[in-house]
């Protein structure tokens, strides 16, 4: 595996090595850190810094407010 993978790209590698999935989210790679297995759930989730996607949402031109309110109903909220 060369280091001009992403972590996106390492971690995909890696679940087709073990012939499992990971669910990403679009848009967020720059916050991406690393995976969880979901216990409850066939496949495993990508786990992302929320600070890293409430500044990008931020930088976006959404208010801090807005970048709350959009991360708690439409990401941190969806599954």
């Amino acid at each position: 595996m060369s280091s001009e993978h992403t972590l996106r790209q390492k971690l995909t590698l890696v679940m087709d090595a073990r012939e499992s999935t990971i669910r990403f989210l679009d848009g967020h790679d720059d916050a991406l850190l690393g995976m969880v297995e979901d216990e409850d759930e066939p496949y495993y989730n990508a786990v992302y810094s929320c600070e890293r996607i409430l500044g990008q949402l931020r930088m976006d031109g959404m208010t801090e407010g807005e970048a709350f309110e959009y991360f708690e109903y439409n990401i941190r909220g969806s599954k």
